[in-house]
């Protein structure tokens, strides 16, 4: 994503700082104060980004339009102070602020990437399954973005390099005061592009020209350029999921490769010693429920799903064998459980009892690491100086009660 907003690189470092002024305790009484002259309904402060999640710039970038009117009020308040401290807060505030131009595109950028944060929700979930949601994900992602005009050259940032937002908050360029005994200081009008690392004044505005059409151009490009070509892995769970199974995201050539991998597949688990499939049922989960528990953020502008729309089925040719038999049945609906669905048909019909073999070693492979980097985050909420001596088993114990203790009550 960072690749995607390098074309509004001083957008993203205006907003930032205009969030950074909002760090202080004091500051931040002042904006609980300009929300209560404006009759908010909810009091709510800034949120600052992680540079390891990019939709917490997104969440940022949602609540600082919630808190546009609130800023503005705090300006004319803190200008207008008999105080020379608030008087001299009000005109750094001012200096931060963003124009009206760029306040328009913000909320019109958070459009663009309204698809992107719903996909990764989606796609970091850990309570159902999610690698068969990645390549038709992607694949809308693309129809999206895709500019009118692919003309305009959009440089695609290499896989490696930095962006803006893998950076830190603290971006700003330090420089040495030239009063005597005093300590560096912050320089709050330059930062270091994360592009090419020289130095970018933000005194001005983004040039906000076309800006839409490139950040649209910006990542589609990365789209194509990193996900050109899609893993046998993950098209298989997506063949494998009922909701998927027609694979109208891809071409019908790179279809027939997968449904012949398909049937690869099956003939390894056939000629394979093949232990005995559990009996215990299969859990089962809502994904529109899961995703609708896993964020839950305040002041979150309601509009309605991008990824999720309902589709007419269509039917293959019947030809008597297990996987042709599976394809010939219609898809699901997109918020059916896939798990419970071939539960039933298991049940139902034995012509399909080999292919959940299949099912359960290719949808249970996550998409992400999200889930694996929650274990990591409740870790060293564990591990903390004053418990460092802890015994691995101890430790082992406390994060298995953490991530599961939700199931016991």
């Amino acid at each position: 994503m960072g690749k995607g907003l390098a074309p509004a690189e001083i957008l993203v470092a205006r907003t930032r700082r205009l969030i950074s002024f909002f760090n202080s305790p004091k500051q931040i009484e002042r904006l609980k104060k300009a929300q209560e002259r404006c009759s908010f309904n909810e009091i709510l402060m800034t949120i600052k980004g992680v540079s390891t999640r990019w939709n917490s710039t997104y969440y940022a970038w949602e609540r600082l339009l919630y808190l546009h009117d609130a800023i503005t009020s705090m300006i004319t308040s803190l200008t207008r102070s008999q105080e020379r401290d608030a008087r001299q807060d009000g005109q750094k505030l001012r200096r931060y602020n963003l124009t009206d131009e760029e306040w328009n595109i913000l909320e019109k950028v958070l459009d663009i990437l309204a698809p992107f944060e719903e996909a990764t929700r989606l796609l970091s979930g850990s309570q159902y399954s999610t690698l068969s949601h990645m390549y038709p994900v992607i694949s809308k992602l693309s129809e999206i973005v895709i500019p009118l005009d692919l003309s305009t050259p959009i440089q695609i940032i290499p896989e490696n390099q930095a962006t803006i937002l893998d950076q830190d908050e603290n971006i700003y360029i330090q420089e040495t005061s030239i009063d005597n005994n005093s300590e560096n200081e912050t320089n709050d009008n330059i930062i270091v592009s994360a592009i090419n690392n020289e130095q970018l004044p933000i005194t001005s505005p983004q040039r906000l020209d076309n800006l839409e059409e490139k950040i649209k151009s910006s990542l589609y490009l990365a789209l194509i350029h990193y996900w050109d070509m899609p893993k046998d892995t993950g098209l298989l769970a997506s063949l494998l999921d009922p909701r998927w199974k027609n694979l109208d995201f891809i071409d019908s050539s790179k279809k027939q490769d997968v449904h012949t991998s398909l049937h690869e597949e099956y003939q390894k688990l056939l000629s394979s010693t093949i232990s005995e499939v559990n009996s215990e049922p299969i859990r089962t989960s809502n994904l529109s429920d899961n995703m609708q528990d896993s964020h839950r953020t305040q002041n979150r502008r309601i509009r309605k799903s991008f990824l999720f729309e309902e589709r007419t089925s269509q039917e293959s040719n019947y030809i008597d064998d297990p996987i042709s038999y599976y394809l010939r049945l219609p898809q699901i609906r997109l918020d059916s459980d896939p798990f419970e669905w071939w539960k039933q048909q298991s049940m139902d019909d034995n012509r399909l009892g080999q292919l959940r073999q299949l099912v359960k070693k290719f949808l249970a492979i996550p998409a992400t690491s999200a889930e694996s980097e929650r274990v990591f985050s409740d870790t060293g909420r564990i591990i903390t100086p004053l418990r460092a001596r802890l015994d691995a088993e101890t430790v082992r114990c406390l994060v298995f009660l953490k991530r599961n203790m939700k199931f016991c009550f």
